[in-house]
Parts: C-alpha cells; structure tokens; sequence
C-alpha cells in the first residue's frame, strides 16, 4: 500500500504504518530531532510466501525514507520546503485481492523521494529489481535495473522542472542490486559456483597469505574491475576510472571493444538523470575497503558474517551524491545484524551560500 499525505491541521505529514521502527529510530535521538519527511511503498512482511491467485507470494516490507532534523535547526519549522514523491516500478502481485497493480508499477520496487527546496536537495531512497534466478548472467538483470533508474527519474520529472534533478545537491541510496561478476556463463552462476567461488576468493582471510594490505588491495581490485554498477557508470563516463585497482576503462577502445560495450551495458540509453554529476561513496571509501554488504547467512549471529552461497557477495547497498555535499564518511556497520546485508552509512556535509 502506498503512504497517503495527511495533515493535522499545523503541518503536512506522511503516516507511517510501521510505527516501531520510527519509534526505535526516535528513542536513539531522543528529544533533538523532528520528523520532518516520512514516505514509503510497499505492503506489510508477510512472513513466509502465500497462495493469491494460483500464485506463491511473499512481501518483505516498505521501501521507506525518514528524514529527521535537528530541532533546533530553522528547518524543523520550515515545513513547506519538504516535498515527497513515489516512484514504484515493480511487478509483484498485491496480496489483497482484488487490487491489482498496473504494469512495472508494484511498490514491491521503487523509489521514494523527498526534496528539501530550500537546500536544493533531493534524497532518494530506491530497492531495485534482484538476482532472481541461477544460470543467468548478470547483463539480463542489469537491464532491468536500468529500465528501473530510468523510469524513477521520468516520474521525478513530473515534479521537478526538466533538467534540474540532474544538478540537484543529491543523495540516492539504498539496495541497487547491482552485483558483482566474474564469470557470467551460464554454467558458473549456478549456486556456489565458478563465479561464486572466485569472488569469494578475493574476500577470503587467507588470500595472498593474508597480510592486511593484500586483503585490502583484493578488495579494492575487485571493487573497481568487477562491480558492474561502478562498470557502467565508469563506461558512461559519468564515474571516473580509479587509476590504481581499475582495468583501463577510461583508455581509447577500437570498434569491437565498444559494440560489446554496448551489449553489455546499454550505453546508448544514457544514464538516468537521477545518476548524473554524482560519486559513489563506497568507490571514495578512505582507509580499509568495504566488504560486499550482500548476501549473509541467515541466523549467522557471530561477526564477522559469513557469506551464504545463495548468491554471489556483492556491494547492492550504495550511497550516490551529487552537487555540493562532501563526503566526510561512508562505512559498513558490521554488528546491526537484520538481514541477510549489512547496513551503509554516509556522512555529509552540505555548505549553504550565504547573501
């Protein structure tokens, strides 16, 4: 179901349906911050998969943005300036009958919005589409996730003017689902397979003896060579080749190189707005690496995690900007056990011009 604007008479809000989580989030800021945007698509977890329709089906929650301000900051008065915007694009079927979604538009996926104007900032939280099936390369799946992109900034656009998304200060985060891939045959992305098993060697503790520089330097090898989101976007030339741990993306290509290329990544598209003049905070991470964030053995309590051979260790989980922020921060928080990812946090800081 999808969060409907409310009011209480003094000021616009969005109202939450899964309140113990905006209340766990209050009692660790106690009393220093307001609410101040609150959207989300979705339908409530089911818990195990259910019959609708001939159909087996299983929701796993909202996609959801809270944006908190300082109260004593002038924002936590300056209601108007927060605006919020959903973006679904999914396909999964709504597990109350007789509700039917249109066409790439279940919250199941998609993006959720909400734009500061006074700080020319747009935050946009997204889940998009996930390795669903072995034997499959990657390209297939990337595809969709571009269709997805895409297709949240056209609905953007419906609400801001044309062109100004693309020179936002922004930050875009969330499960982007974009893996990690060595080896995209058919027959090596079976369950723990070939390229299950070459990945996972790049995060072993005992690779190249494992010295905490070497481990570091796979990490980053394999960051900057084999994470397909940063390829696309280095190949877009929107994200700029690291010269240390990539391959030569950035270098001159003869014909062949860029028709597969275009295969590959669909490069003809463009990038969607929402991505343009932005940095990848992982890609920027100072001092040790982040560790793929996804995907973790269920139930696994003891840090670190290991890796599940459900699907192959990847970074899914981002945080993009844009604009005038500056990264200060960006890490992983390797204790907040949850799921089967691993939580990524980023800090920012957003210079005002002064008249």
């Amino acid at each position: 179901m999808l969060l409907q604007g409310e009011t209480d008479g003094t000021r616009p809000r969005n109202i939450a349906t899964n309140d113990e989580f905006l209340d766990t989030i209050k009692l660790s800021l106690d009393n220093e911050y307001v609410v101040m945007g609150d959207v989300a698509i979705g339908e409530p977890p089911t818990g195990t998969k259910q019959e609708v329709n001939g159909k087996m089906i299983e929701w796993y929650g909202f996609v959801r943005l809270i944006v908190l301000v300082r109260a004593s900051h002038p924002l936590s008065k300056d209601y108007t300036s927060f605006k919020t915007v959903i973006a679904p694009f999914g396909d999964k079927q709504s597990m109350y009958e007789p509700h039917v979604y249109p066409k790439d538009a279940s919250p199941d996926k998609g993006g959720v919005c909400v734009v500061i104007e006074s700080l020319d900032l747009v935050i946009v939280c997204c889940h998009l589409y996930g390795t669903n099936k072995y034997g499959v390369p990657e390209k297939t799946f990337d595809a969709k996730r571009r269709f997805q992109l895409r297709h949240m900034s056209e609905m953007f656009q419906y609400y801001l003017p044309p062109g100004r998304l693309s020179n936002m200060n922004k930050i875009v985060l969330g499960d982007f689902n974009f893996r990690a891939e060595m080896h995209p045959d058919p027959e090596d992305k079976v369950k723990g397979g070939r390229d299950w098993q070459s990945v996972q060697s790049h995060l072993s503790k005992d690779w190249k003896g494992g010295s905490k520089e070497d481990k570091d330097t796979g990490v980053r090898r394999l960051f900057h060579r084999h994470d397909r989101l940063n390829t696309w976007m280095v190949k877009s030339g929107v994200w700029e080749e690291d010269e240390t741990y990539g391959e030569g993306a950035g270098e001159e290509q003869d014909t062949e190189e860029r028709e597969n290329d275009e295969v590959e990544f669909g490069l003809s598209e463009g990038v969607p707005e929402v991505l343009l003049n932005t940095s990848d905070a992982i890609a920027e991470a100072r001092g040790e690496f982040c560790y793929p964030t996804f995907t973790f053995k269920i139930g696994d309590k003891k840090v670190p995690r290991e890796y599940a051979e459900k699907r192959t260790p990847s970074w899914t989980d981002r945080v993009i900007y844009g604009g005038a922020l500056t990264l200060r921060d960006v890490g992983v928080e390797r204790k907040v056990i949850a799921s089967d990812h691993e939580p990524v946090y980023a800090t920012f800081l957003l210079k005002q011009a002064t008249t």
